[in-house]
């Protein structure tokens, strides 16, 4: 029982603490595959590009 009321306070607060959260149209996240040129080899991964208006 403490562990879920612990777990409810929790959600509370952070419900709480995102309340005012902007979740307009505005915001955008671009995925993209990249390459990380090192001095003797590439290192491939990904790219995240979060643009605010």
């Amino acid at each position: 029982m403490g562990v879920v009321y612990l777990l409810n306070v929790v959600d509370a607060a952070l419900d709480a603490h995102l309340f005012y959260f902007d979740v307009s149209d505005d915001l955008s996240l671009k995925v993209q595959p990249g390459i990380q040129p090192m001095s003797h080899t590439a290192f491939a991964g990904v790219k995240l590009s979060l643009q605010i208006k």
